[in-house]
């Protein structure tokens, strides 16, 4: 039986906000990330409903400007790491995830994949791992990664979230900026075979 949206309601209410707080282009991002989380989701049994929640409020607050992302961490009184403060952009999954925390109450599940979704974490749960990789891998982003990771996803979901984590380690030193050191304790966690 397919899974409907519509039939919860804090979903709904996350549908809306996320409507409300993002452009066009950032919710037809929201709503295929959603989309290939489902897909995930049944396929590794993981519950529809919570990654659809976590998949709505991944990027729930994408669009804040760096001063607006000062003003949540005094309100959530988060203390932001020198990378953070230096790129506050880094912080949207994590006051995404205190915000719909403070609204819904959450499950630690959805909270935990909405506030690391940027940069992984060793302790994520199936939720976590499916939102990364559905937020690097879904149908509209166009490098081939993407699409190779997608369908790679349904076969080995780790191994994807661990390929997902070293993508991300690999721009940010392209791009000359720092890495995330939850994304390195993600790579450094993975059992090395020789």
């Amino acid at each position: 039986m397919k899974y409907n949206i519509e039939s919860n309601d804090v979903l709904s209410q996350i549908k809306e906000l996320t409507k409300k707080f993002n452009s066009i282009k950032r919710y037809i991002h929201i709503k295929n990330v959603e989309s290939l989380a489902v897909e995930l989701a049944e396929r590794f049994d993981v519950s529809p409903e919570e990654v659809s929640i976590a998949a709505y409020g991944h990027d729930l607050m994408r669009g804040l400007k760096d001063c607006e992302y000062m003003e949540y961490c005094r309100l959530y009184n988060y203390h932001p790491s020198k990378i953070e403060i230096n790129r506050p952009i880094l912080l949207h999954g994590k006051i995404s995830a205190m915000y719909l925390n403070s609204k819904f109450d959450i499950s630690p599940s959805c909270y935990n994949a909405i506030y690391w979704h940027v940069s992984g974490h060793i302790n994520l749960d199936l939720t976590g791992k499916i939102i990364v990789v559905s937020d690097f891998c879904e149908i509209g982003r166009t490098h081939e990664e993407a699409t190779i990771f997608r369908d790679e996803a349904f076969q080995n979901l780790e191994k994807v979230y661990l390929k997902v984590i070293k993508s991300k380690i690999e721009w940010a030193l392209k791009k000359n900026r720092p890495i995330i050191p939850e994304s390195i304790e993600v790579w450094n966690s993975n059992s090395w075979e020789d």
